[in-house]
């Protein structure tokens, strides 16, 4: 049986929940899968979002994608973390709305 480390290389290590995200979305739109990997949590009680900000998973892509998707990354942020959000900023940009049907919070 192989294991992760034969198969894949960490991309970035223990990102923002949503600067993994971000990473994750800017891959998959160039064709890179990509993966998390980190302290397992348990997702049933935390929910998503509480979830991957508990467990800071790292982000691996397949060895043969991993210096596409730095370019990537790079070319998108400047770097391989993406610039720091301002302080109170709401990271999923929706306002004062709610996330399905524009209610507020």
């Amino acid at each position: 049986m192989s294991r992760v480390e034969d198969d894949y290389a960490l991309l970035i290590e223990a990102p923002h929940p949503v600067g993994a995200r971000l990473a994750k979305n800017l891959l998959g739109g160039e064709g890179i899968p990509c993966f998390f990997h980190g302290q397992d949590r348990d997702f049933a009680e935390l929910g998503f979002a509480a979830h991957l900000s508990a467990a800071r998973p790292d982000v691996f892509v397949s060895k043969g994608d991993l210096e596409r998707a730095r370019e990537v990354l790079i070319e998108a942020w400047g770097g391989l973390q993406p610039e720091p959000l301002p302080e109170g900023a709401d990271p999923e940009g929706l306002g004062e709305q709610g996330p399905e049907d524009g209610s507020a919070r």
